[in-house]
């Protein structure tokens, strides 16, 4: 009879378990929220030092990679003209200061742009085989101001690094 008994209860716990939703393990993803923009970085990251009031650094060990996010507030509100053309002059600015600092072996991508609303976004890729570093910087520009996020890493670029880039990338909420 306890035989009978235990198997009932095993077979009572297999049922049980597999109707039953587990619940999901604790992500190892790092959820970052800052009073201008939150965002989620696909595994360990850690902050550094705050560089300036409207600056955040984050740093991870294990992708040997930085993100560092400029947010800009624009007072007063800019025009569609004028949220175009901060735009155009971030980019440059990005691409001018990039180009100093990475020499003749840095490639930097063409900037793709995209809109949302009365965002206007761009992004452009970087990559220096010899060093080997590669970058994504992705631009932000509304009426409200402008937000930078630039990802570099060290070490070759493959798929699952851009993935790591792209995936933080479409996480961010601007507040």
């Amino acid at each position: 009879m306890k035989l009978l008994h235990g198997l009932a209860m095993v077979s009572l716990a297999l049922a049980l378990s597999a109707g039953c939703r587990r619940s999901p393990a604790p992500s190892k993803d790092t959820y970052v929220t800052e009073r201008p923009f939150k965002m989620t970085l696909p595994g360990p990251w850690k902050r550094e030092a705050e560089p300036g009031a409207l600056r955040w650094v984050y740093r991870s060990d294990r992708y040997r990679a930085k993100l560092t996010v400029t947010v800009t507030p624009a007072q007063p509100p800019l025009t569609p003209d004028k949220v175009a053309s901060a735009l155009d002059a971030i980019v440059e600015q990005h691409r001018a200061a990039q180009t100093a600092a990475g020499g003749e072996t840095l490639q930097l991508s063409e900037a793709m742009r995209t809109t949302s609303g009365q965002v206007l976004a761009a992004r452009v890729d970087g990559l220096d085989e010899r060093a080997p570093r590669w970058s994504s910087a992705l631009f932000l520009v509304s009426p409200t101001g402008a937000a930078v996020f630039f990802y570099e890493a060290e070490g070759k670029r493959d798929d699952t690094a851009l993935r790591r880039a792209w995936e933080a990338f479409d996480s961010i909420v601007v507040k």
